[in-house]
């Protein structure tokens, strides 16, 4: 398949798949496989894309944090305590996680054990003390922050983790799954600088293109899933997103993989 059209749908998959509690990471690399897409090196077409999703995130919630500067700074303060513990980790173990982890195995084990975590917390009964992000306790971001951590491993998916983590300590889906968009905003924007200040000098003019075009779908499909995703994890809750990604586990650990 053409290498812009193979760029369009990966864009698409990135911005659809980022804050969907499925692993943005295994679908890319499920479907770079299938289209036979001719990466830049370094997974730079990967960092491009999830500043796309960022920027879309920081597009939707600008006035808010905005609101937040001026006003209430604690919350700011409690997103950067969240994302500080998957900052230090990546920046210390970044090299052991991109070459031990990155594989058909271990992003299939992560999606079927976390599938199967999410049916597990889809069966107990929730009692949120926490409605709404700005209201979310120290501790709360803390074990937010622990469990985007945890996202690291590919396959774990870093809106899973922290959506699940949020319902977990005692916030409401609505609220757990805004504080990990709002999250996504320093943690993917951060990864992705870092990735393409170490990586500039294998960026060439050949690439631009392919990498103009994931970041521009990427964007528009980040933006267009945010309000339908929050009403369906209300209404539905985990147990759709835990079979899929038991399913989408299984395929990746067969032999053809």
């Amino acid at each position: 398949m053409d290498n812009i059209l193979s760029a369009a749908i990966l864009g698409l998959m990135q911005g659809l798949t980022e804050f969907l509690p499925i692993s943005s990471t295994a679908h890319l690399i499920l479907m770079q496989k299938l289209l036979e897409f001719k990466a830049p090196p370094h997974k730079i077409f990967e960092v491009i894309v999830q500043i796309g999703s960022a920027l879309a995130v920081l597009t939707v919630y600008w006035e808010r944090l905005i609101f937040s500067l001026k006003g209430d700074r604690p919350f700011l303060a409690k997103i950067a305590v969240a994302t500080v513990p998957a900052a230090l980790i990546g920046f210390l173990f970044h090299s052991p996680i991109k070459t031990l982890l990155y594989n058909h195995i271990t992003i299939g084990l992560s999606l079927i054990l976390g599938g199967l975590f999410f049916l597990l917390i889809d069966r107990i009964k929730q009692h949120p003390s926490c409605n709404a992000p700005e209201t979310i306790h120290p501790k709360q971001a803390t074990l937010i922050g622990a469990a985007q951590a945890v996202a690291l491993i590919p396959g774990v998916s870093r809106s899973g983790a922290t959506i699940a983590a949020g319902v977990l300590v005692g916030m409401s889906a609505s609220a757990a799954t805004q504080f990990s968009f709002m999250l996504a905003i320093p943690t993917l924007l951060g990864a992705g600088c870092y990735e393409l200040f170490s990586n500039w000098h294998a960026i060439t003019a050949e690439h631009a293109t392919t990498l103009s075009i994931g970041f521009l779908t990427s964007f528009v499909a980040s933006l267009l899933v945010f309000r339908p995703l929050v009403q369906g994890i209300d209404r539905y809750g985990f147990r759709p997103f835990g079979w899929y990604r038991i399913g989408l586990g299984i395929l990746l650990l067969l032999p053809d993989w």
